[in-house]
């Protein structure tokens, strides 16, 4: 989404009465190179809660560290498997080992910081990934 369009949207949301706000989609929001960017903007609106919901394979501690720096309130990794295995089945691809190195370092970065923020780790079970 452009910014200029997502800013008008963000703001109007905000002028109507919304207070948080999550930034996700069908593919995963780190593929925008804008993430960080919308993060701050609401911020500056007054949103009083901002979140995202990852896969994590894109949310490198480069990246993440400057969406957190810009104000998101917590994270959710969508795992959704026990093992690389089942990962790789549920997602198509085997991204694990990047997947939990990101959510590792987020884990240590958190506790540099000066103000809550909030991890979660989804795992929907599902006949292939029950056991």
């Amino acid at each position: 989404m452009p910014k200029d369009v997502g800013f008008r949207v963000m703001k109007e949301a905000v002028d109507a009465g919304v207070e948080e706000i999550g930034f996700y989609n069908t593919g995963d929001p780190f593929v925008s190179t804008d993430l960080e960017a919308f993060v701050e903007q609401a911020n500056r609106l007054g949103y009083k809660y901002i979140y995202v919901t990852t896969n994590g394979a894109l949310a490198t501690p480069d990246r993440a560290k400057k969406v957190i720096d810009a104000g998101l309130d917590s994270i959710k990794f969508s795992i959704n498997a026990g093992s690389r295995e089942t990962y790789k089945t549920v997602h198509g691809k085997d991204d694990w080992d990047a997947v939990v190195a990101h959510l590792e370092w987020i884990s240590e970065y958190r506790k540099t910081l000066d103000r809550p923020f909030y991890i979660a780790v989804s795992y929907v079970q599902t006949r292939l990934t029950e056991s």
